[in-house]
């Protein structure tokens, strides 16, 4: 997703910036992002569908 590449991004301008406060911030992000982006892949139909 797109905040996912965002936080991709602000990762490497942290390191770019050799700002580890920020580069820590990133990194939760991305942790954060990528167990919201595993949980969806469990094979439950929505239930708008039905």
């Amino acid at each position: 997703g797109r905040c996912y590449d965002c936080a991709l991004l602000q990762l490497q301008l942290a390191d770019a910036l050799g700002d580890r406060a920020l580069r820590a911030e990133a990194q939760r992000g991305i942790a954060r992002l990528a167990g919201e982006r595993r949980e969806p892949s469990a094979p439950a139909p929505p239930r708008e569908l039905r």
